[in-house]
């Protein structure tokens, strides 16, 4: 009798002790991966509120003039702003080897091509909705006759672009 109440009592403390260990080996990882989905749930909801179309675009020499319009949800910073991203891509089978041009932000340091904006609107804080930014991109050198795509890319992943040409 008295050997059945040790046995039974030694194996509590093991259910319990095991109960405890895996416990405290799973809670943490359940936390971890509810922040994970958190973060990855945000950043999809920012990317989906994000958009925007460009409006016009004119090229110049050594110039390329962009007109952009939010017309997502999202206000983006002008700090995030900068974050964001210019490509142009060429398609002429001439210049294979110059198809694809990524220009920076201009930063303190950065030279040739790089691109600035300008808000059309009043508010220079933020790109709010509905509100028109120009972009102008400097290049080293004026682009070669043919047919280009621009791509602004925003600090999130959404990708605005337009096709154009240029002749001489």
């Amino acid at each position: 009798m008295a050997n059945n109440v040790i046995t039974t009592a030694l194996l509590i403390i093991a259910g319990i002790t095991a109960a405890m260990i895996l416990i405290s080996a799973v809670f943490p990882a359940i936390f971890q991966m509810t922040g994970t989905f958190s973060s990855v749930a945000s950043d999809m909801n920012d990317k989906m509120l994000t958009d925007a179309g460009i409006l016009f675009t004119q090229p110049e020499r050594k110039v390329i003039h962009v007109w952009l319009k939010n017309t997502g949800r999202n206000e983006i910073p002008s700090g995030l702003l900068e974050s964001s991203d210019i490509s142009i891509v060429s398609f002429s089978k001439e210049n294979v080897e110059n198809r694809y041009l990524r220009v920076p932000y201009k930063r303190s340091g950065v030279t040739k091509p790089y691109w600035t904006y300008t808000f059309e609107d009043i508010n220079g804080d933020y790109w709010g909705r509905g509100e028109n930014i120009e972009v102008e991109v400097s290049l080293r050198r004026p682009l070669e006759t043919g047919v280009y795509t621009i791509q602004f890319m925003t600090y999130n992943g959404f990708i605005a672009e337009d096709v154009f040409s240029v002749e001489r």
